[in-house]
């Protein structure tokens, strides 16, 4: 819980949180400053640190969160030389098929990773992105993997890092998650061969006889 209280002059800003023990009398403008930095501060995305990544349920995830202020881990695993402010969750999969995981809608460049494994140290890769499409100047991401039923995923979204100035970029995360569309059937499972085939022996018998001329008379 946070107070302020906001007089002509002064003000004062308390935060009792356990061990913190803040008081803080300043001026009305710097405390309302103050008051800014430390609502930020409390809220930082909860899922920062692989350690407390957010458990995803479900066939279908849609997210919508902030990485402002986010923090990177030391032994993080880098996805495409490097990025920031990223955000963990896991995810079980309930079913077997081909997943697809986007941050299309996101309003920032933004890379995505899934990954297998407990701990930073031992995760291992099964797919990552920068771009959904270069060509198309599409910065937002997208993998599709297959998913094994029963068997946890970590992902990993983050902002794309700018290799001149190592600033990480930050802002409002879309992260949508389900299982891929089927892939069309091929055609000789859609086609009814036996009346093709028929056709096409009626056809080429019709040629034979108009390229032979007409039968002889006995």
């Amino acid at each position: 819980m946070m107070e302020s209280h906001f007089g002509p002059k002064r003000c004062c800003w308390e935060n009792p949180s356990p061990g913190l023990g803040v008081h803080v009398t300043l001026g009305t403008m710097a405390c309302f400053l103050i008051v800014q930095i430390a609502t930020a501060q409390n809220e930082l995305p909860s899922n920062d640190d692989f350690n407390n990544r957010i458990l995803l349920h479900g066939e279908t995830v849609d997210l919508n969160i902030s990485t402002r202020g986010a923090s990177d881990e030391s032994t993080e695993p880098i996805i495409h030389e490097g990025g920031g402010h990223s955000l963990w969750w896991e995810w079980t999969a309930p079913f077997f098929g081909q997943v697809i995981i986007s941050t299309e809608g996101s309003d920032f460049d933004t890379l995505l990773g899934v990954y297998s494994g407990d701990s930073l140290g031992s995760l291992k890769k099964i797919e990552v992105n920068d771009d959904a499409d270069f060509e198309a100047d599409i910065t937002t991401s997208r993998v599709e993997f297959t998913a094994i039923k029963g068997t946890s995923y970590k992902i990993v979204a983050a902002g794309f890092r700018d290799p001149q100035s190592n600033l990480s970029e930050e802002g409002d995360l879309i992260l949508a998650l389900g299982q891929a569309p089927p892939n069309p059937a091929p055609i000789w499972e859609t086609t009814d061969l036996s009346s093709s085939v028929s056709i096409a022996i009626k056809w080429v018998f019709r040629k034979l006889l108009q390229l032979s001329g007409p039968l002889p008379k006995r």
